[in-house]
This record gives C-alpha cells, sequence and structure tokens, in this order.
C-alpha cells in the first residue's frame, strides 16, 4: 500500500546563513494558516543557523557545554516565547493524553501562582512593553525569578519533554563557557554563542504585522495563561504565503542590521577639528550606550580664553541638549586643562546652566582614572607643541610628572598618527619611578596601544578617551546595567 504522506506536496526553501547555502523541505502549507503554523518551517532553519554557528565556535578553538542531561538553564531562565509560540505550546498540551496533561498544566499553574505571590506576574507576562524599565531593573526581576526556582513546567528527569516543539531561544542558547557557571548565571556569567539568526525577533515582528498591534514576549511558565486569555486573537488565519513570506524575511534579516534602542546616551562636546572621537565611542561603546556628538571652535586656531569662549560653549550644548542625553562632557584635553581647575568649573557651570544636565570634563575623567589606577607618578605623552598645560593641571590635582614628551605634529597629522607610534614614543620615554603613564589628546589613536603598552610596560596607561568612555559608562552604569559587556581597553576598564 503506497504511504499518502510521501506524496504530498511539499516547499522547498533554498537561502544562505553565514555564507553558507542551507535548505530546507517542509508540507505545503494550506491556502489560509495560523501565526504558530508557520514554526515548523523557522525551527528547521532555526536550526541549520544554530549547527552553522556551532561550527564556526569549534572552529575557533572552542567548545560548546551544553549536553544532554544538562538542564541549568530549565531551572534559571525566564525563557521568552512570542504569543505564536505560546498558541502553540497551548496546543500542544491540550492534545496532551491524560494523565500527563493534568500533570503539566499542574506545574503551569504552580508556577503561575509562585510568580503572582512574588509580585512578578505582570512583570514577566509582557517583558518588553514597559521600555521605560532599565537594564538593571530588568537584571533584578530576572534574579528574583531564579531565586524562586521555577523549574520549566515541561523538563522531565532533567530533560527537555517536548525536544523537538521548543521555543526559539530554548535552540539558539548555547554556552562555551564551563557548565557548572549556569548553575547560578547571576554569579557566575556565562558566555553564550552568537546566533547568526533571531527566531524570537522574526516572529514578533511578524506577529505585530499581522495582529495590528504591538507584540511582546512572555516567560514561559506564563504561556498557557496567555494563549487562553488571547485564544480568539492566535486562532485568526491569514493568506498563508504573505505568513510565510514575512515570516522568513524576518528571519533573514540579520540582527546587526538592526539598530539597538539605547538604554543611555552621552553628548559630546568636541573641537570641531576632532576626526577621532566621534568613531571611536561609536566603536568601543558597550550595547546600549548612544554616543551624540556637537562641534564647537574651541581649540586650535580658535582657542580663547574661557569666558570669550562661554558663548560657544552655550550654543554647543544647548544644541546637543535637543537629543535629551544623560550626560554631556566638555571633551577636550588641552581647553578643560588651560585655565585650570577654576576653568574647568566655569565650562562645566556654562553647560549645566544652559542644559540642566549632568556635566563632566576630560580633565576631570582623566583625574579620576589615574586616582582609581593608584597612578600618583607619571610620563606624559602627547602630540603637542609642549605639555605646560596638561602639567600644571596634573600637578594642581596633586600629580607628579616625572616626564614628558611633546610630538609637536602639525594639524591633523596627530590624528593620522598610527598606534604604533605611540607605543613606539611610550616605551622609548619609559621611566622606571613612574606609576603610570597618560597619553593626553582626544584626537589621536592612542586608545588603539594601550592594550599593547601595559603588556610590554606591565604598568597602567590611561588616554583622554579611554578615561571619558570609563567615566561615562561608570556614571550610567544603573541605565545600561552591571553586566555591560566592556571593550578591553587596559586595566582601567576593569576598575
Amino acid at each position: 500500500m503506497t504511504d499518502p504522506l510521501r506524496h504530498r506536496p511539499t516547499v522547498r526553501l533554498r537561502m544562505r546563513v553565514l555564507g553558507e547555502p542551507v535548505a530546507v523541505e517542509a508540507p505545503m502549507p494550506p491556502e489560509r494558516v495560523r501565526l504558530d503554523e508557520v514554526l515548523p518551517l523557522l525551527h528547521k532553519i532555526d536550526d541549520h543557523a544554530v549547527d552553522l554557528a556551532v561550527r564556526r565556535t569549534e572552529a575557533e578553538g572552542k567548545t560548546v557545554s551544553c549536553c544532554k542531561g544538562c538542564s541549568a538553564c530549565c531551572r534559571a531562565h525566564p525563557v521568552p516565547v512570542t504569543p505564536p509560540e505560546a498558541y502553540a505550546l497551548l496546543r500542544l498540551v491540550e492534545n496532551l493524553p491524560e494523565p500527563r496533561r493534568a500533570e503539566v498544566r499542574a506545574r503551569f499553574a504552580d508556577r503561575v501562582r509562585r510568580l503572582r505571590d512574588a509580585g512578578l506576574a505582570d512583570r514577566f507576562l509582557q517583558l518588553e512593553a514597559d521600555r521605560d524599565v532599565t537594564k538593571t531593573e530588568v537584571h533584578e526581576a530576572a534574579r528574583r525569578y531564579f531565586q524562586l526556582g521555577l523549574v520549566c513546567p515541561f523538563l522531565e528527569d532533567d530533560a527537555c519533554s517536548i525536544y523537538e516543539d521548543r521555543p526559539f531561544l530554548c535552540r539558539e542558547f548555547l554556552v562555551t563557557s564551563p557548565a557548572e557557571r549556569c548553575r547560578d548565571p547571576f554569579t557566575t556569567p556565562v558566555e553564550g554563542i552568537r546566533m547568526p539568526v533571531a527566531g524570537e525577533g522574526a516572529m514578533l515582528r511578524t506577529a505585530t504585522k499581522f495582529l495590528e498591534k504591538p507584540q511582546f514576549s512572555m516567560a514561559l511558565t506564563m504561556a498557557l495563561e496567555y494563549a487562553e486569555a488571547h485564544r480568539a486573537e492566535l486562532e485568526r488565519t491569514f493568506a498563508s504565503r504573505k505568513v510565510f513570506q514575512r515570516a522568513l524575511q524576518d528571519l533573514a534579516r540579520p540582527n546587526a542590521n538592526r539598530i539597538t534602542v539605547p538604554t543611555a546616551r552621552i553628548g559630546l562636546i568636541i573641537p570641531s577639528v576632532n576626526r577621532l572621537s566621534e568613531p571611536q565611542f561609536m566603536h568601543f561603546a558597550p550595547p546600549g550606550l548612544a554616543i551624540h556628538v556637537t562641534r564647537a571652535r574651541i581649540a586650535g586656531k580658535w582657542r580663547k580664553p574661557v569666558t570669550e569662549l562661554a558663548p560657544i560653549i552655550a550654543a554647543a550644548a544647548g544644541a546637543l541638549s535637543d537629543a535629551s542625553p544623560d550626560l554631556i562632557v566638555y571633551h577636550c584635553t588641552d581647553s578643560s586643562m588651560r585655565e585650570g581647575l577654576d576653568g574647568e568649573r566655569r565650562i562645566l557651570d556654562i553647560v549645566r546652566q544652559e542644559t540642566g544636565l549632568e556635566a563632566v570634563s576630560t580633565s576631570a575623567l582623566v583625574v579620576e582614572a589615574l586616582n582609581a589606577l593608584g597612578i600618583k607618578k607619571l610620563v606624559i605623552v602627547s602630540p603637542y607643541q609642549d605639555n605646560d598645560v596638561i602639567i600644571a593641571y596634573l600637578q594642581s590635582c596633586g600629580f607628579t610628572v616625572v616626564h614628558d614628551v611633546a610630538l609637536r605634529l602639525p594639524g591633523h597629522e596627530s590624528s593620522g598618527a598610527a598606534p604604533e607610534r605611540w607605543v613606539e614614543a611610550t616605551l622609548d620615554n619609559a621611566r622606571d619611578e613612574a606609576d603610570g603613564y597618560f597619553l593626553s589628546c582626544t584626537n589621536t589613536t592612542q586608545i588603539e596601544a594601550i592594550q599593547e603598552l601595559e603588556a610590554a610596560l606591565g604598568k597602567p596607561v590611561v588616554s583622554s578617551n579611554q578615561a571619558v568612555l570609563w567615566g561615562a559608562v561608570k556614571r550610567l552604569r544603573s541605565r545600561l546595567g552591571d553586566d555591560v559587556a566592556m571593550p578591553r581597553l587596559g586595566r582601567l576598564i576593569g576598575m
């Protein structure tokens, strides 16, 4: 007898993930489908993408720690699921035989009750609905969820009982850090594998498009309650061709092409001649930190006393405040140090009075960085004609300059000097009696030389741009989160 399933029409798709061809095959859908009916095809594509990401990771010499029998993440995380995934899970549970169906439902009811008792149910019913929630608040809610010990309702004998139908995040969350770290990811951070696709985001965008209103993920433990409350909406059907086409487009859209919504913003007032602060801050800023820049003629041939620069500084600060940054930095080492601590105070007073926002200067953050590293005796390296202004300012702050070198680089030659030149100049002027080194100027590639210099000197190195990035993130940690990922830019970043 012929198996009719072998002759059902199928859909064959070909696409490229990480530059490699991926081919999947699935049964031809009916003319109209619910949103959850696109999940099997997306799961197949997602699984191929995960396999490719794992192979790339292993080719880099790393090993995936996740294995059968390890259920740490099933006991720790409020796994986010999209509304279509929630409805698919509801249907799956409704089709389980008794008494297993009742057992699974009882587990879900227990998790929901405990979330309500802890006052967390509403928070985990719509994970992204409140855009004003900070990363720190999200982290704290997840930590409290973990402390409740809300084991996934589908976990049985340390294994996923719905493995083939598990949510996108369960498929994509893999780590290379030691497995024991996963037992408490809030005290021992884990290192995950970056995935080339994000199924959860694709499904949310598709659902938002067809249901014609914003859709948000929820914790898996709340999935049945959500799906039952929104059953009518989630049972709507749409032209299958349009649903599948949209879902595949959203899945194929790389996350790198989507701009992350910032959780914190800094504004920089930089000299009009500065070529490097913008690209360096854009490159090294951690996720979630937006950089806004206003230029002003405050340095070089436009250098003037603070009293004469006041209207220019005020205008620049006012324009920058229109972007509503959380912090404004007057970002010019020479200009902020030139008239000493009194001149620096007057500059910041102008910014604060014009904007009503918190303000800080490069000079203040350099001093803060040097103190954080315990540097009292230092060597200064700069592109300036001389370092008299920098030396006078730092001495007034209690530092001892044991040696200095000014490379006397004209015009844009300072921004054109490669990191290797700063390495060479610093090593040539190393001093045993120095506690550390300060590379002064915001318009140089010095920040890219820090790692190499610290390895060679065995002492801490501070640069103007590094100090400002560090100081800004330090002040905005409540918005960025305690676990903000910082670039490797020397010892200072770890302080």
